[in-house]
């Protein structure tokens, strides 16, 4: 028997994606139908409706478990930045959250001017983030247990990236939108090294100019952080690892080694490559070791 003829009610495009679904996953699956929100179990082709209130709804995201559900709903005259409901993937409803509410108050901390995107921290916390101008952005740590705002955290671009399971967050430090070139000495920044308003205490090479151009990557068991640099008067470019409470360590290809610098872990190991040169930098060593 086709989808359709099971799914009278349900679009063929859907119903054939619902199919391909069921066919393969092991955790519920959550999408957005019109206005409401369905649920697919795992190896099932009949959705469920979770919700049925005709509200606009978006950035729908499942928590890594496939036990939580967030989004954002349209809340009509609402003064709020954000209105966030947070549910269990039974349909039952764990909080709604006013994020921000009446806004920010121009004598306040400069803030995101709207959420761009959402996401879990672990099972327990939100990420949402926003920019506050062209250059520089704002990500927030929302606790669902009791809708407030734990953490804020100011950086330069959409820099920041949590450690797997939530516990640590790697950015690199907000720069005045506008700030002449020559002036920048950005910062990579671990948990609160970098907070707004506060001396900062993130990484950066004394007497160097380091620009970060590529997203920080934690290892799997988010022990360390990698991210890839480059000096901007000389244009070498170094890998820069980080340890939440322990050291950094930063690899430069030695003279005469020329080419792109690219880096990948190998579970707790960061491996270096200049060329057909390779570098390692084991778990808890302190310096880089040629491997070949």
């Amino acid at each position: 028997m086709s989808p359709t003829m099971t799914n009278p009610g349900v679009p063929l495009a859907v119903a054939l994606l619902l199919s391909a679904l069921a066919s393969a996953q092991t955790t519920p699956k959550v999408y957005l139908q019109g206005s409401e929100v369905y649920l697919l179990p795992p190896g099932s082709t009949q959705p469920k409706q979770l919700t049925n209130d005709g509200r606009k709804k978006f950035m729908l995201v499942q928590s890594a478990s496939g036990e939580r559900i967030v989004f954002l709903v349209e809340v009509e005259d609402s003064a709020d930045l954000a209105d966030i409901v947070v549910m269990r993937s039974d349909g039952s409803q764990v909080r709604e959250i006013q994020f921000r509410p009446g806004r920010i108050n121009p004598s306040d901390l400069p803030g995101m001017r709207g959420v761009e995107q959402l996401d879990w921290m672990g099972e327990r916390y939100l990420l949402l983030s926003g920019s506050l101008n062209p250059s520089t952005g704002e990500y927030a740590k929302v606790d669902i247990a009791t809708g407030l705002t734990v953490a804020s955290y100011y950086t330069e671009g959409p820099s920041l990236v949590p450690s797997p399971d939530g516990s640590h967050v790697a950015y690199v430090g907000l720069i005045p939108h506008l700030t002449p070139e020559d002036q920048r000495r950005p910062m990579f920044c671990l948990d609160d090294e970098c907070l707004f308003g506060q001396p900062a205490r993130g990484y950066e090479r004394k007497g160097a100019h380091l620009e970060y151009e590529s997203p920080a990557t934690w290892a799997p068991d988010g022990s360390s952080v990698a991210v890839l640099a480059r000096n901007f008067d000389t244009n070498v470019q170094s890998v820069v690892v980080r340890r939440p409470g322990g050291a950094s360590v930063e690899f430069t290809p030695p003279e005469g080694e020329t080419g792109r610098v690219q880096f990948a872990w190998d579970g707790g190991a960061v491996v270096a490559r200049v060329g057909n040169g390779v570098w390692r930098l084991d778990s808890g060593s302190a310096a880089f070791v040629r491997a070949k």
